[in-house]
């Protein structure tokens, strides 16, 4: 598996809030599941195991 941090980067997080469904659509003991898309000329496209904002970073979070 690769793996990658990425500091201080705009990125698409694309996710489901899966409250019930731990193993199934989220790892044990988690009630989400979000992908990362960067963008530039080779973009990164991955799982995302951990997530932390910068002080000011912009979250939106759109409904279905």
């Amino acid at each position: 598996p690769y793996r990658a941090r990425l500091d201080r980067v705009d990125v698409l997080l694309v996710g489901v809030w899966a409250e019930d469904s731990a193993g199934v659509l989220t790892h044990h003991g988690s009630q989400t599941h979000i992908h990362v898309l960067t963008g530039g000329s080779q973009p990164i496209v991955g799982h995302v195991d951990g997530l932390r904002l910068l002080e000011g970073a912009r979250l939106r979070v759109a409904r279905p």
